[in-house]
């Protein structure tokens, strides 16, 4: 029962981070269509009156919407399709196999042991690196949300693009924010990981030193 739940969890976070990453595509897909058709067209007609963020901003929410919707049609395609094959595999007869299982040989050799401050330690990172990816995706939601026409201004006002030189000498764009919100969002998760992880890797090398 325990697993089941926590297999539908997953699935149910999978679902909503689609529709974020949809959203978020498209938003900027959006996003840069309009800039290049205001810029172009301003070019075209000589006009000297700058795009208005007022436009962009409707579109880039009209684009977070499509890329959300885009995405639900695709995933309850997915799920449709994947029903569809489960119900036909369970309608072919399955043959059994008679076949003995091979014996595994049990090892004589004992494994190695680690010590309580290295299981500590190793539990630790392996936890924060956990806890760094869900944190990530937690970050990809909350940016996502930022596209959406339901985000509060203030986390709007707090995302701003800034452009940085990689070692090539190139530059790019990147997203950046301080929001609290979103600061939260990554660090809470990185240090619950860590700390989980090096609990259980305490508890480990407790018994496996016994």
């Amino acid at each position: 029962m325990l697993f089941r739940l926590i297999v539908l969890i997953a699935k149910g976070y999978a679902f909503l981070l689609s529709l974020a990453a949809g959203g978020l595509i498209f938003a900027n897909l959006f996003g840069v269509i309009v800039a290049l058709v205001q810029v172009g067209g301003a070019s075209l007609f000589g006009s000297e009156r700058a795009p208005d963020p007022a436009v962009g901003t409707t579109w880039i929410r009209a684009g977070w919407c499509i890329g959300v919707l885009v995405a639900a049609i695709g995933d309850a395609v997915a799920f449709w399709k994947y029903r569809q094959q489960k119900s036909i595999q369970k309608e072919k007869p399955q043959s059994e196999s008679h076949d003995p299982k091979p014996e595994l040989e049990e090892s004589k050799n004992p494994g190695r042991r680690h010590g309580f401050l290295a299981s500590t330690a190793y539990g630790g990172l392996f936890g924060a690196f956990l806890g760094g990816m869900l944190g990530g995706t937690f970050i990809l939601i909350w940016f996502s949300l930022t596209y959406s026409p339901f985000a509060p201004q203030s986390w709007v006002n707090s995302v701003s693009v800034e452009r940085e030189r990689t070692t090539s000498a190139r530059e790019e764009h990147v997203t950046t924010t301080d929001h609290p919100v979103a600061l939260l969002a990554f660090a809470c998760p990185l240090a619950l990981g860590a700390v989980t992880g090096a609990v259980m890797g305490a508890v480990y090398g407790v018994y496996d030193g016994e």
